[in-house]
């Protein structure tokens, strides 16, 4: 029944690895312009180099979604450290970070990221969600492309747990006012293409 049915991906289930769609992306070569660095965590001091580096990074599961388990950190004064997971926040000294770290460790895989601030003009953080599709010619198209807005500090909050989605034009419209908003839309469009 299903035969001349393009399949795009053969991921089954529903949370996949990110690792390994990351991996995918970056092995084209052509993309590590819009990559987020990105790390497998195998040792706490991997985090702890993420930190260094970018001073603010993500900590999510390998494989999870709806920001269950994802983790903000970052570096404060007095080498201290902010971690925020959903609503809760804490501040951690390095030992007390390690031995936290350790233990989600042993729990489950994780990825650490350099994390981007993304915010609305009321401070919400935000992502573009695009939804594409082959089209009777076999080309790529939009099937959705809209914001996600969250209420957590750091990470996006799942229409169920909270946040909220919007029409893409209005959302541009309404927090780049100073900027071509075509041309965000434009190159939404164009990096999205060029990931699929």
């Amino acid at each position: 029944e299903l035969d001349g049915i393009p399949f795009t991906n053969e991921f089954y289930g529903n949370s996949i690895s990110k690792l390994e769609v990351y991996d995918k992306l970056k092995s084209t070569g052509k993309l590590d312009d819009v990559i987020i660095p990105y790390k497998k965590v195998e040792k706490v001091k991997d985090i702890f180099h993420f930190i260094d580096r970018y001073n603010e990074i993500i900590l999510k599961p390998e494989v999870g979604s709806f920001a269950r388990g994802v983790h903000y950190i970052s570096r404060t004064e007095n080498n201290k450290f902010y971690v925020v997971m959903r609503e809760k926040e804490k501040n951690y000294n390095e030992i007390e970070l390690r031995k936290y770290i350790n233990d989600l460790l042993e729990s489950s895989t994780f990825i650490v990221q350099k994390y981007i601030n993304t915010r609305t003009i009321d401070g919400n953080p935000f992502d573009i969600r695009v939804h594409m599709m082959k089209d009777e010619n076999d080309e790529w198209s939009f099937a959705r492309i809209y914001p996600r807005i969250g209420f957590n500090y750091a990470t996006i909050s799942s229409t169920g747990m909270g946040g909220y989605i919007g029409a893409l034009t209005g959302f541009l419209k309404r927090n780049f006012r100073f900027t071509n908003t075509d041309k965000i839309e434009q190159n939404i469009k164009t990096a999205s293409l060029k990931i699929a």
